[in-house]
Parts: structure tokens; sequence; C-alpha cells
């Protein structure tokens, strides 16, 4: 049973745990009372914790079905990897990095080396990708960004399911983080945008194929 404290926050916390475990997949309908009882609250704050992630795109409102988990396709990935690039990218570029930073952006990369499963995978990665944005002081974009983030998780579950994948972008991460250490930000920058863009293909790709 969760406190019953700030109910809306805690329930959305478990519904992204149950997506992150996989027992809430793509195109699977979300069961308010269920939910509700499984948890030990009222369906108000699942129903809050839904239309709030509703507005990340993670689920969608579907008239007489109810909150839906939502689907994956490929114009949504290309477009949510596309801003992902440009915001990441440019909040490195407006970025002071310190030695502590950097020092805490390599020990996510070398947790993130070391995954075993693409559920770790996924999660160290979104670490290694939010520390490095950490220096940068515009709060409104990094809740963009954080918001894209939620929406990509189960892309990146797809993308981290291949271990050729997961090497290509751990290489990524190693280029960026000696680019940091340079101090050269726009090569860093580039490397982090080859970065999406490998991603990207990559889940297109596979797409296609499963198609």
């Amino acid at each position: 049973m969760i406190k019953k404290i700030t109910f809306r926050d805690e329930v959305k916390k478990e519904l992204l745990k149950a997506m992150f475990k996989g027992d809430l997949i793509p195109g699977q309908r979300v069961s308010l009372p269920s939910i509700s009882k499984k948890l030990e609250v009222s369906v108000t704050p699942v129903r809050e914790a839904l239309t709030q992630l509703s507005e990340s795109g993670i689920v969608s409102y579907i008239p007489n079905r109810g909150f839906i988990v939502t689907e994956l396709n490929e114009e949504e990935a290309i477009e949510l990897y596309e801003a992902i690039s440009i915001l990441e990218s440019s909040a490195l570029l407006l970025s002071t990095y310190s030695s502590e930073d950097l020092q805490k952006l390599e020990h996510c990369q070398n947790a993130f080396s070391t995954a075993k499963t693409k559920g770790t995978r996924v999660k160290r990665d979104m670490a290694f990708h939010q520390q490095l944005i950490a220096p940068f002081s515009n709060s409104l974009i990094k809740k963009m960004i954080d918001d894209l983030r939620v929406r990509l998780f189960f892309y990146e579950l797809e993308y981290m399911a291949y271990d050729e994948l997961n090497i290509a972008s751990n290489a990524g991460h190693e280029k960026i983080l000696l680019e940091l250490k340079r101090g050269d930000l726009q090569s860093a920058a580039h490397g982090l945008k080859e970065n999406w863009t490998i991603s990207i293909n990559n889940i297109t790709s596979q797409m296609n194929i499963q198609e």
C-alpha cells in the first residue's frame, strides 16, 4: 500500500514502474478500477495521474474505451527524436561543465556500459542524458526534455533490446564525454546529435522489419 500523500504523483510513479517492468505495454487498456484497487487509492488520483501522463503522450484517452498506453509509430518516433536532439544539444552548448559535473557524467556512463538487461540499460541511458544537461539552468526547457524522455521510454526499450545497437549507443556516450573533457562543446553537441540519429535510424529500421 502506498502512503496516501500526494496521491497523483505517487500513482504516476507506480504506473511508470509498471510500464518499466512490462506490466503495461503499448496498446494496452489501463483499467482505473484495477489500478485503484491494487494501489489502495480512489479512482480520482489514478485518473489525474493518467491525465498527466496523457499530456506527455505516453497514454492516450479514447472515448468509450478509456486510457490506452499509446502505441508506437514511426512518424511520432522521428518527431520525438528530432525534438529531443535539438533541445538536448542546445542545452549542452549553453552549459558550463565543472570537473564534478564530468565525474558524475562519467559515473553514469560507466554504469550504462555495464548494464546487463534492456530495462537497466534504458534506465541508465536516461540517467546519462539527464546528467548531461544537469548544468543547464533553464528549468522550462529541462521540463520539456523530461516530458519527451517519458514518451521516448517505450522506443528506448525497443532500441536497447539489441546488443549491437547498445554498443553503438555506448560508443556515442564515450565520444560525448571525451569532447566535454576536452572543453569542445561544439564537437560534444555534434556527437550528441549523432547519438540520437543512430537511435532513430535503428528504431525505424526495426519497426519496418517487424511490419
